[in-house]
């Protein structure tokens, strides 16, 4: 019997990391996460949502600052091509 395992990632923070300007590199060379990701086989991805992710001045909390719009275009960068 084959045994096959998830590999899995959580994504919830990728935009907002982008916008801060982190950067990724696979042997030193960089890359965009999507790509490492599929390079290494990654088959599930988790995307948490926050139902209040900001203060009463509209600024974010900072590593869970994901609405329904944020979390929708992460999503998207999964099924559609990303021009980085």
């Amino acid at each position: 019997m084959e045994r096959k395992f998830i590999k899995g990632m959580d994504l919830s923070t990728m935009l907002e990391m982008e916008r801060c300007g982190a950067r990724y590199f696979d042997g030193g060379r960089e890359m965009d996460i999507l790509s490492i990701m599929k390079n290494y086989d990654v088959d599930t991805i988790r995307l948490r949502i926050w139902n209040d992710p900001r203060s009463e001045n509209g600024e974010p909390y900072g590593a869970g600052s994901n609405d329904v719009a944020e979390t929708i275009a992460i999503g998207q960068c999964m099924i559609s091509p990303r021009n980085l």
